[in-house]
């Protein structure tokens, strides 16, 4: 008959760990939308900086656990300008990364009720790329 120690099982349940996949999530949409909030929730402490009134993400920052990697990205501004250049960043990050996302969740406002052309485009875009697309 076999025995189990804790040592054992701790070993075993370590080494279940490591064989096992973290997933990847890309988080996006316009700013003020709540994704580095959501961060903060997710990782239960200040990992990314959130401010009421003006944007704090700048690029796009990989916030890493044991359990979940997220990409949290900058937002995007209404008008033309803001839209190709958010655009252009997702498409060199994908261009790069795609491989590194297991799903991206792409955050609308439950106050604003409405989406808009940009929203739709990189919905599209990013479900033209093969991978789920989620919103919330």
């Amino acid at each position: 008959m076999l025995e189990y120690t804790s040592e054992s099982i701790e070993m075993a349940v370590i080494e279940a760990l490591d064989e096992q996949k973290i997933p990847s999530i890309f988080l996006c949409s316009k700013t003020g939308n709540g994704k580095s909030s959501v961060i903060n929730f997710l990782f239960n402490e200040k990992v990314s900086n959130t401010n009421n009134f003006e944007p704090c993400t700048r690029g796009i920052k990989l916030h890493k656990s044991n359990y979940i990697n997220i990409y949290d990205s900058e937002g995007y501004e209404i008008g033309e300008k803001s839209q190709t250049y958010y655009k252009n960043l997702l498409d060199e990050f994908f261009a790069k990364n795609k491989n590194n996302v297991d799903l991206v969740w792409y955050a609308i406002s439950g106050a604003d009720k409405n989406y808009t052309d940009a929203d739709i485009n990189i919905i599209k875009n990013v479900e033209a790329m093969g991978l789920l697309c989620v919103g919330c």
